[in-house]
């Protein structure tokens, strides 16, 4: 999800005559540590639902250490409003994955719906200690993995509202810098 908004951002930017070059501009110190986290995020992910053991043997480790650094990359970027967003989204990823015992709920109707039948064997049998199938007993199911891009989707996935929010806030940040003069003009004297 957050890299077809990346990559979507770019390509709307550019349609709409926005300067890719503006992302060269940014301090890299701050919006490095940002897209590194997005990146951990992301990847994390991608790996667990395809079964991957690396991955699966160091879920909660992993998956709290992308949200230590996503949440150091808000706090370091909160100048822009679109950080702001992309941190409701990661309150509302936490929200559920506290208010559920520390368990990430996923769809298991989702999983199927998308091909990831692997993901769905491996929930069913425990072997992802960090994820658990939506029951009744699930509070905040909204704020679940529950929203399914299936096939013909050339890379069908299972994501939450929370990582929705946290995709358009990436979309509106690139937009913004792509297309904010300001940026241009102070790196110009900018004694880096």
């Amino acid at each position: 999800m957050l890299i077809e908004f990346l990559i979507g951002s770019l390509i709307i930017g550019m349609i709409r005559g926005g300067k890719i070059g503006r992302l060269r501009y940014i301090s890299f110190n701050r919006i490095s540590i940002l897209i590194l986290s997005l990146l951990i995020y992301m990847s994390y992910f991608h790996f667990a639902f395809r079964g991957y053991n690396i991955i699966m043997n160091y879920t909660i480790r992993l998956y709290i250490f992308s949200y230590v650094m996503l949440i150091i990359g808000l706090v370091l970027n909160y100048r822009f409003r679109e950080s702001w967003l992309m941190f409701i989204g990661v309150i509302m990823n936490l929200i559920s994955f506290f208010a559920n015992g520390r368990k990430l709920l996923v769809s298991i109707e989702g999983l199927k719906y998308t091909g990831l039948n692997d993901a769905v064997n491996l929930i069913a049998n425990q072997n992802m200690s960090l994820f658990a199938p939506i029951s009744e007993a699930t509070k905040y199911s909204f704020l679940s993995r529950l929203i399914a891009l299936p096939q013909p989707y050339p890379y069908p996935q299972i994501f939450s509202l929370g990582d929705f929010v946290i995709s358009l806030g990436l979309f509106l940040l690139i937009q913004r810098i792509m297309f904010d003069e300001r940026i241009e003009r102070n790196s110009l004297i900018n004694f880096k």
